[in-house]
């Protein structure tokens, strides 16, 4: 029953990462072009305003959710024996949902900022140190359901504070100081804008997930919706590993399409340009050489046109 328990909170699990993504893909993608329109005053106020952005989203959500709990679980296909155990898990999560949205926002940022590695050595140590804490707080300390809630909790906020770090070092492009956590109404308005699509897509998947639920209570009960989530988790793992597959694919097509592009330029300069033309252009270029240095100029020419 702890599984079904715990089943019923994937629904409020996307609606908290729909949220989350609201937030954090929006003010990624801003960062990203204000720092190639190198306008880093801007991209440092946007910094701000995803920390500030992401607490009052948090605490919003939280304190509705909170107050609301146990009808939503019930909405979400709960029943008297599965709520109990749904509720117990929440609450600790629902009490470190500011972390939740910090740690995304944060890392999002830190991957368009030009650390992706940073980004995904962050996400790589929450699952590990998540996994370590499981077993430890479920099964030795005797706290259930409660104690991977704070597991979940304890590894985001290990991640967060890493993130912190980095944002607090001044050598780096982006970090905190006084004077960017002001919200800006345009920085607002175009993150939410651009983040609206990743959030109407987890909001489609928690309706998903609340109506498999219900029909599930309905006509199979409350193991079914235990069965589900198990399931639905394993397919998750799966969707990952093909996710990050297809991601690398195109990344190597990329490189190659830019290699390709560059080979043609360059077949297309030496069709167009003799070898005394480019000479002469990079003698301008370098002004007049000595002897030694002409006969280098040379042999750069003929590295170019063979």
């Amino acid at each position: 029953m702890a599984i079904s328990g715990l089943a019923l909170t994937f629904p409020l699990m996307n609606l908290a990462a729909a949220f989350g993504s609201l937030v954090g893909v929006g003010a990624s993608t801003l960062v990203s072009v204000k720092l190639g329109q190198k306008d880093y005053d801007t991209a440092q106020r946007i910094l701000g305003n995803v920390l500030v952005l992401n607490i009052v989203l948090g605490l919003a959500f939280t304190v509705v959710t909170m107050i609301f709990l146990d009808p939503i679980l019930y909405f979400f296909g709960g029943s008297d024996e599965t709520v109990k155990y749904a509720r117990e898990y929440m609450q600790i999560i629902l009490l470190g949902n500011v972390v939740t949205h910090l740690y995304l926002g944060l890392n999002a940022v830190l991957r368009s900022s030009g650390h992706p590695q940073k980004a995904m050595y962050a996400t790589i140590a929450t699952v590990v140190i998540n996994t370590i804490l499981d077993p430890l707080f479920i099964y030795g300390f005797g706290w259930g359901i409660r104690g991977a809630a704070i597991a979940t909790i304890i590894a985001q906020v290990i991640s967060l504070l890493w993130q912190f770090k980095i944002f607090s070092n001044k050598d780096e492009l982006l970090h905190f100081h006084r004077g960017i956590f002001r919200l800006r109404r345009k920085i607002v308005i175009d993150s939410l804008a651009i983040g609206m699509s990743p959030f109407l897509m987890n909001l489609a998947a928690c309706f998903i997930v609340i109506v498999i639920n219900q029909g599930l209570k309905r006509y199979g009960g409350d193991l079914s919706i235990g069965a589900f989530g198990i399931v639905n988790r394993l397919v998750l793992v799966i969707a990952c590993f093909i996710y990050l597959y297809e991601k690398k694919r195109r990344a190597l097509l990329l490189a190659q399409s830019q290699r390709t592009i560059s080979s043609l330029r360059l077949e297309n300069i030496r069709n167009r340009m003799s070898p005394h033309f480019i000479f002469n252009v990079l003698n301008q270029e370098m002004g007049s050489r000595e002897g030694e240095n002409k006969k280098e100029l040379s042999s750069l020419v003929k590295l170019i046109w063979n």
